[in-house]
C-alpha cells in the first residue's frame, strides 16, 4: 500500500484511520469512498446508484437466507 500522510480535518491521517478500523469498517469507508468519488466526477448519478442498489438488494431479499452472505 502506498505510503499516504495527508492529514484529514480531524488531524486523523490515513495510516492512523487504516490503523484504527476494524477490517469491516475499512471496507465501508473504501465502498463508501468509491461511490461519492465517482458520484462526484459524474460517472453516475446518485439516482442510478440507488437503482442499482435497490435492484440488487431486491435479489439478495429473494434468496433463502443460507444463500445470503450475511445470514451464513
Amino acid at each position: 500500500m502506498a505510503s499516504i500522510t495527508r492529514q484529514l480535518s480531524s488531524n486523523l491521517s490515513f495510516e492512523d484511520a487504516l490503523e484504527l478500523l476494524s477490517r469491516d469498517e475499512r471496507f465501508m469507508a473504501t465502498v463508501s469512498t468509491m461511490n461519492s468519488l465517482l458520484v462526484k466526477k459524474g460517472i453516475y448519478s446518485t439516482a442510478e446508484f440507488q437503482e442499482i442498489f435497490v435492484e440488487w438488494a431486491a435479489a439478495q431479499i429473494e434468496k433463502t437466507d443460507s444463500s445470503r452472505p450475511s445470514k451464513r
